[in-house]
């Protein structure tokens, strides 16, 4: 019984010790609330718990040492004895006296098997702290990143940089082209002013006297050729007044004379020797070539002039692009109506040659007859012509 006493006293003590520890800590803990980092945290209660082995004296921890030998010895003597679990509750009383008189000597011991145990409490405090503590830490880890990339050394590099492409310069625009002045007939207009009359005599004397200023205007011509773009009346009157002028001074280089007949073996319409922009061609390549087919113009017949009697009489004035229909249509109508070049008696209509010649051009002639003709012609009327006299024109 002796024995099981003193067992039951050293397992009181060591209870005892074990609270007192335990009370220790949660004393440290609660001081550790004010430390802000968590690595402070844990040194401090590793300090603690060495304070708490270094407060046990050398004499206690020798006696529970002792006690636990005790201990294992009335363990194998208790296989030998009857185990009495009642027995335990008979010595309280003993065990209650002994504590009152071991009290005073009651010293603070932790076992060196015995670790520790932070309290659930301190645990949950110390996770918050450490959430709380989290941006702090952060925030410190970048301020030390920021310090640590200042103090790293710059390294400078020269970087090229490749010159901006110069901007393509805005092509120029194009100068506007001025419209080539249109050909002036004036100089040809005064000299036919001054050497035709108004039933188309020509003074071919006086004329060729004035030759110079008939090559400056056929100068003019061979350079101010029509373009494609031109209108139909500008080309009717350049090429209108181009056979009109060539012929005059074809008969100038060549007067006097009795008849153009007589020049170039009675074909002097067909010798190409007038030349047009970069063309060269000939009279009849300008008639019925340009105004009859390309321009298809029958009425020129009677506005362009081959020298002789019987021809339709040149015009005193020069064509232009904007008298050209009127004066068309005039030279037509004075051609038709003049007896000498075409009549009517007893039911028969004698007409000019050129009638006959180029018949094609005009379809039904009586027709186009009566289209100008001041007295009209029966539509059944006989037509005949008349003998074509080329005596020149002067």
């Amino acid at each position: 019984m002796k024995r099981i006493g003193m067992k039951s006293i050293y397992i009181w003590k060591g209870g005892l010790s074990l609270f007192a520890v335990i009370f220790l800590l949660s004393t440290q803990a609660c001081k550790s609330d004010n430390v802000k980092s968590s690595t402070k945290n844990a040194s401090l209660e590793r300090v603690t718990q060495t304070q708490a082995k270094d407060m046990v004296p050398k004499e206690e921890t020798n006696i529970l040492e002792a006690a636990d030998k005790a201990m294992d010895k009335s363990s194998e003597e208790g296989t030998k004895e009857s185990k009495d679990p009642p027995a335990q509750k008979t010595t309280k009383p003993e065990e209650s006296s002994e504590k009152k008189t071991m009290e005073p000597e009651i010293s603070v011991e932790v076992p060196k098997t015995t670790s520790a145990k932070i309290p659930e409490e301190l645990k949950v405090k110390e996770e918050e702290k450490t959430e709380i503590e989290k941006p702090v830490v952060e925030k410190e880890i970048v301020k030390q990143k920021e310090v640590v990339l200042e103090k790293m050394p710059v390294v400078e590099k020269t970087i090229e940089e490749e010159p901006e492409p110069e901007p393509e310069p805005e092509p120029e625009p194009e100068p506007v082209k001025e419209l080539e002045p249109k050909l002036d007939h004036g100089k040809f207009n005064t000299l036919l002013n001054r050497y035709v009359s108004a039933n188309g005599q020509v003074n071919y004397k006086g004329l060729k006297s004035a030759k110079s200023t008939l090559l400056e205007y056929t100068n003019d011509l061979t350079n101010n050729y029509p373009a494609n773009s031109a209108s139909k009346n500008e080309k009717l009157a350049y090429f209108i007044n181009a056979y009109n002028a060539y012929t005059l001074l074809l008969i100038v280089d060549n007067y006097p004379l009795a008849s153009i007949m007589d020049l170039d073996g009675g074909k002097p319409w067909d010798r190409k020797w007038i030349t047009l922009g970069d063309k060269t061609m000939s009279l009849n390549d300008i008639e019925h070539g340009i105004l009859r087919k390309q321009l298809n113009e029958p009425r020129v017949h009677f506005a362009v002039n081959c020298a002789a009697k019987s021809c339709p009489p040149i015009y005193n004035k020069a064509f232009t692009e904007s008298n050209t229909q009127a004066l068309l249509e005039q030279r037509t109508k004075a051609f038709v109506n003049d007896n000498s070049q075409n009549s009517f008696a007893d039911n028969t209509l004698a007409l000019s040659k050129i009638f006959e010649w180029y018949k094609e051009d005009f379809g039904d002639l009586i027709g186009y007859i009566n289209r100008f003709r001041s007295t009209k012609v029966p539509s059944d009327a006989k037509i005949t012509y008349k003998e074509y006299d080329w005596k020149l024109n002067d």
